[in-house]
C-alpha cells in the first residue's frame, strides 16, 4: 500500500478533512491526478482509516472471524471459521504470502487454493475497511463528476486496477460515492468478472467510529433482472426505486487497538 503523504501534506490534509471538500474544481485541475489524490487522501483521514496503518482489528463477517494487524508495511490478515465437518480452518494472509491451519495444524495448498483463499481473505478485508484501500499502488483512480442523491450532492470516483498490482480481480471496476460536505463513504457500485460476473450497489448505513475509525455496514443491492443494469445505471436505477435489495452487508463485534 501507499503511505499517507508525508509531512506537510498530510497536516494540509487533516485541516480540509473536516471542512467541506469543494464541489467543483477549478478549470485548470480538471484532469488532475493531484485532486484525486488529494481528495482520496482527505477521505480516509475524514474516515479515521488512515490510524489503520498501525493497528489491529478484530471483527465477524458472517460466519467468519477475521483478524487484521498492520505495523507500517508489514501486515497480517486472518479468516476462521468452521468448515462442514467440524474442522476449524484458520487461513493467514500476510507479507509472504497464505498460509493455512485445519485444527491448529498447518495444512498445504495447491497454488490454485492458495489463490482463491488469498482472494477472499483480501476482498472481505478491503471492503470492512474502506476506504483505506483506495491508496494503494494497484488503484486508478478518476474523477467521474457530482451525482446528487436524496439531495445530496456527492463527489462520484471511478476506480480500476492495474493489471500487474490489481490481484485476479483486477478487471472489475469501482464508483465510489463521498459526500461532498463530509467526505463520508456512503455508497458504492462495482461490476465484477468473476463466478459469471455481475454488478451491484451497496448503501452504507449503522456508521459507528470505534477507536475513531468509521465502520459501516451496508445493504447490498443487484438490478431485477440479474445483470439488467450496466454499472454507470445502477445509481439512477436506485433513486428510482428499482434496485433489489439482495443482501445486508454486517460487520459484527468490532474491536480496534491502535499501536
Amino acid at each position: 500500500m501507499r503511505a499517507l503523504l508525508s509531512g506537510l501534506v498530510v497536516c494540509l490534509v487533516l485541516a480540509t478533512a473536516c471542512k467541506s471538500y469543494p464541489a467543483e474544481r477549478p478549470a485548470a485541475q480538471s484532469a488532475s491526478l493531484s485532486f484525486i489524490d488529494s481528495l482520496l487522501q482527505a477521505a480516509v483521514v475524514a474516515s479515521g482509516t488512515h490510524l489503520l496503518d498501525s493497528a489491529t482489528v478484530a471483527y465477524r463477517f458472517r460466519q467468519n472471524s477475521m483478524g487484521y494487524d498492520r505495523r507500517g508495511d508489514a501486515f497480517v490478515y486472518t479468516r476462521t471459521y468452521t468448515d462442514s465437518s467440524g474442522n476449524t480452518i484458520t487461513d493467514i494472509l500476510s507479507n509472504t504470502g497464505l498460509q493455512r491451519t485445519v485444527n491448529d495444524e498447518p495444512r498445504g495448498l495447491s497454488p490454485k487454493q492458495a489463490a482463491t483463499a488469498s482472494e477472499q481473505v483480501n476482498s472481505i478485508t478491503y471492503f470492512a475497511l474502506l476506504p483505506r484501500f483506495l491508496l494503494d499502488p494497484a488503484v486508478n483512480a478518476s474523477y467521474d463528476g457530482l451525482d446528487t442523491v436524496s439531495q445530496t450532492l456527492y463527489h462520484r470516483i471511478r476506480v480500476s486496477f492495474a493489471e500487474e498490482m490489481g490481484g485476479t480481480d483486477f478487471e472489475d471496476e469501482f464508483l465510489y460515492w463521498f459526500d461532498a460536505n463530509d467526505l463520508s463513504l456512503d455508497f458504492l457500485a462495482y461490476a465484477y468478472a468473476t463466478n459469471g460476473g455481475g454488478v451491484r450497489l451497496r448503501e452504507a448505513f449503522n456508521e459507528r467510529r470505534p477507536a475513531g475509525v468509521r465502520i459501516s455496514d451496508y445493504r447490498n443491492y443487484r438490478a431485477d433482472p440479474e445483470n439488467s443494469v450496466p454499472l454507470d445505471g445502477m445509481m439512477h436505477r436506485f433513486r428510482r426505486g428499482e434496485l433489489k435489495l439482495l443482501s445486508v452487508v454486517a460487520l459484527e463485534d468490532v474491536r480496534i487497538a491502535l499501536h
